[in-house]
Parts: C-alpha cells; structure tokens; sequence
C-alpha cells in the first residue's frame, strides 16, 4: 500500500478547559467527524475513528483549529498505521 493510499486510525480525547457549556464544546468536534470522511465510534471519553490519512490529517488539523477558537483545551489523540477500529 503507498503512503497515499495508508489507512491510519486512532482516538480523541477533548476536554474543554473552563467552558460552561461543555456539551455545545464537544458537539461541535463531533460535527467535524462526522464531516471528515472517516469512520468513528463515540465512546464515554474518546472517539475512535479509522479513515484515508488525507482524511484523517485534515480532520485533527480541524479538531485543533475548532478547540482553539472556542475554548482553551487539553486534547490527547493516539494514531496508528496498524491497530484500531
């Protein structure tokens, strides 16, 4: 398989920092999943989720840039080319 065509999958963990409306924080990096073209499973602290590697580095570029615009943030996000969803 080429670089191009890698399958890469992994989870998130976003924890809004300070925000009073913690639900509207999370729904809203929910919507970019959804959006992303990758597969992905809400669980009670991350989301897993497996996609093309174009697709899954142009959505942790959106999770980043969504979290920084509305809250201050941690966020812990796993990645492999191997195992996952």
């Amino acid at each position: 398989m080429s670089q191009m065509d890698q399958i890469l999958s992994g989870s998130v963990a976003f924890y809004p920092l300070g925000e009073g409306q913690v639900n509207l924080a999370v729904l809203g990096i929910l919507d970019l999943f959804e959006k992303a073209g990758v597969t992905y499973r809400v669980g009670d602290m991350t989301t897993e989720f497996k996609g093309p590697e174009s697709n899954v580095m142009a959505l942790l570029g959106a999770l980043v840039a969504y979290a920084g615009a509305h809250s201050k943030y941690v966020m812990d996000i796993k990645l492999s080319n191997t195992c996952g969803l």
